[in-house]
């Protein structure tokens, strides 16, 4: 499967600028791709106090993300401020070509950043695609590894994250340590710019192989797109070869 990456800025509160700066970005992707990973909320920007506004773009934004998987036949995946009933989520969607969907509401909220405006979700999304089975995360979630525990039922973690600079060397380290506790490829996107008058962004998204080696890191600082391609049969050589996991710790999570 070829994945990738675009590391986008975003303009908070600039729907129309946003989705016309990622078409700009997946238009210039020179090859082929099977799935192209955007940052955390590509449409609005991270600014969790103006969550309740943003969530009005959610239909717009998740029409333009099946519109544009289907056009260019590639699964597409980011997240939206979305609202239901009485609460407002952080909402992954992972759309395939074919309209297929799915979805994943981010567990860890970031401090009282989140906290104060967002609820958390409850449960695991994987994705079951293409021969793939892909756990679906957002950002924080990074951190807590027993949310992101290889139970036997995945093959790839998605993080997709507004992930700010003074914590880049963290990024980059939990996404590899990632990878090998849990004998898996990880994809990492994180989004470049800063929030006015708040966050900074490096970017630096990357992908990694089971062994805990980076196939593709994105230049800091910088707004572009990469792609790589990774095996499914390395990944499943790799795990009949050295069978960790095996060993690995049965718990249940009680939400």
């Amino acid at each position: 499967m070829k994945i990738t990456l675009v590391q986008s800025d975003i303009a908070p509160d600039s729907p129309g600028a946003n989705l016309a700066r990622t078409a700009s970005l997946i238009a210039g992707i020179g090859e082929k791709t099977d799935l192209v990973l955007l940052p955390e909320v590509f449409n609005s920007g991270f600014l969790p106090a103006s969550a309740g506004r943003y969530a009005e773009y959610a239909n717009d934004s998740l029409e333009w993300l099946r519109e544009t998987a289907g056009r260019r036949g590639h699964a597409i995946c980011s997240s939206m401020f979305v609202k239901e009933t009485d609460n407002i989520y952080n909402r992954l969607y992972f759309v395939t070509p074919e309209n297929e969907m799915w979805t994943y509401d981010k567990r860890h909220l970031f401090l009282n950043e989140e906290k104060e405006y967002l609820a958390p979700g409850k449960s695991r999304s994987i994705a079951n695609w293409n021969g793939w089975r892909i756990n679906l995360l957002i950002c924080y979630d990074l951190r807590f590894p027993v949310w992101s525990r290889n139970r036997g039922d995945y093959d790839m973690l998605i993080y997709i994250a507004n992930w700010p600079e003074p914590r880049r060397e963290v990024w980059k380290t939990l996404l590899k340590a990632r990878a090998i506790e849990n004998q898996c490829w990880v994809a990492g996107v994180n989004r470049v710019g800063a929030e006015p008058g708040g966050a900074e962004y490096a970017g630096e998204s990357m992908v990694v192989d089971p062994y805990g080696r980076p196939v593709l890191t994105l230049d800091p600082f910088r707004e572009c797109t990469g792609t790589v391609e990774i095996s499914l049969e390395q990944l499943v050589r790799f795990r009949e070869k050295f069978q960790v996991w095996r060993d690995r710790d049965d718990f249940q999570i009680i939400t």
